[in-house]
């Protein structure tokens, strides 16, 4: 488990087995898009199909703060699986064709993360939740270098000192990095 200032998150491979624990391909995209986008999970009931551009590829989210979010190769691959032909509607459908509900999303990660024997970090909570993917993006968003006022944007916080307060200062070394990598490339 990986621990940042003021939010817990999961392991890399703690999300490797809940996406494995998924019981089906819609559940799999699922997980997948809440880790690899920090989308809150009412965006995700929101997300459209006319949302989703597979050739970027990207997804435009429109709740909350309008954004647009790159994706990994393998979810684009997979949410063209998922979207197969369709040209509207929501990308997550229920059992009954109409856009998925927050309930069954938070049923659909807890049920995952019980399947992969997974608990949530937070001792005061049970089930592995939609914000601890959220969370888990986050955290390693910003151990792999990502800087925090792009994260800030991707999580749609109105202001990078919301994306401060919960996830802390950069660390000094990714500073360092960074700073030497800018300086390089201004050298005269």
């Amino acid at each position: 488990m990986v621990k940042g200032p003021s939010v817990v998150s999961l392991s890399k491979e703690d999300v490797r087995k809940l996406v494995d624990s998924a019981i089906s391909v819609r559940d799999r995209v699922l997980i997948k898009m809440l880790y690899y986008t920090g989308m809150r999970r009412e965006e995700v009931c929101n997300l459209g199909v006319e949302d989703v551009d597979l050739l970027k590829p990207q997804i435009a989210i429109q709740q909350s703060r309008a954004r647009t979010v790159p994706i990994p190769k393998d979810l684009a691959r997979d949410l063209r699986t998922l979207i197969g032909h369709r040209k509207s509607g929501p990308v997550f459908v229920s059992r009954r064709g109409s856009k998925i509900a927050p309930r069954t999303i938070n049923h659909v990660v807890a049920q995952a993360g019980k399947r992969a024997g997974i608990k949530h970090p937070n001792p005061q909570r049970r089930n592995v939740t939609p914000q601890l993917l959220r969370h888990t993006f986050a955290q390693h968003y910003l151990k792999h270098d990502g800087k925090i006022q792009r994260l800030a944007y991707i999580l749609g916080h109105s202001s990078v000192s919301t994306t401060y307060s919960a996830y802390g200062q950069p660390s000094q070394e990714g500073i360092v990095g960074e700073y030497a990598e800018i300086v390089r490339e201004m050298e005269v």
